[in-house]
């Protein structure tokens, strides 16, 4: 429906319901990010969780030690890109970087043992990595139960953070004060009327 209001905002349509008190308008919500925001943000997720777990492979080296605990980073990292980048926080999107957090733990966990072993035995870490890959699920068989409920922990904050987040509360700072509608509807004071009224009475009972 077209409005003939030039004062009428273009992203405004009019309210049929208003009858003879005028136009009213509604607002619109702005159309969602097309699906090409959503590849993106799995492009960029995907880098997140590369260089993921290429600090946990250089972690895991170095100290001789594996610290699953990058995992957690990692998802609450990759469902954070998902949902800025994409500009959504629908289900899909959160799926996306739960499924992205899976495949960097299982990554983490193959790159974290090669890098260990090239450096052990001081072998290359390319052959390394292609010799023990074809194991890689049955060396993740043998993890401890603590690493299987570290990598839950990072796919549920991963979907968390991909999700909707609550809106802070409280009250802006520098935010100008706003008069009660009480005193902006109420009579204004009158000095002295008071002192009126009384030389009024005086002078009729005079």
């Amino acid at each position: 429906m077209t409005t003939d209001d030039p004062n009428a905002p273009a992203d405004l349509t009019p309210d049929d319901t208003a009858g003879d008190q005028g136009m009213e308008y509604v607002a619109l919500a702005p159309p969602p990010p097309g699906p090409g925001k959503v590849v993106i943000a799995t492009v960029a997720a995907l880098v997140v969780a590369a260089v993921g777990v290429g600090i946990w492979a250089f972690i895991y080296a170095q100290a001789e030690r594996e610290y699953v605990g990058v995992a957690v980073v990692i998802g609450l990292t990759v469902g954070w890109v998902m949902r800025v980048v994409s500009g959504r926080s629908t289900l899909p999107v959160r799926i996306i970087a739960v499924v992205v957090t899976a495949i960097a733990c299982v990554l983490g966990t193959l790159f974290g043992d090669a890098a260990y072993t090239a450096k052990a035995y001081n072998a290359d870490f390319l052959t390394v990595l292609k010799d023990i890959a074809p194991d890689t699920f049955d060396t993740l068989s043998k993890r401890p139960a603590l690493t299987f409920v570290i990598f839950a922990a990072a796919l549920v904050l991963a979907f968390l953070s991909a999700g909707p987040q609550k809106a802070k509360e409280g009250r802006v700072k520098n935010a100008p004060q706003v008069a009660p509608l009480e005193s902006l509807t109420a009579d204004p004071p009158h000095p002295g009327i008071d002192d009126l009224d009384g030389d009024t009475a005086r002078r009729d009972a005079e």
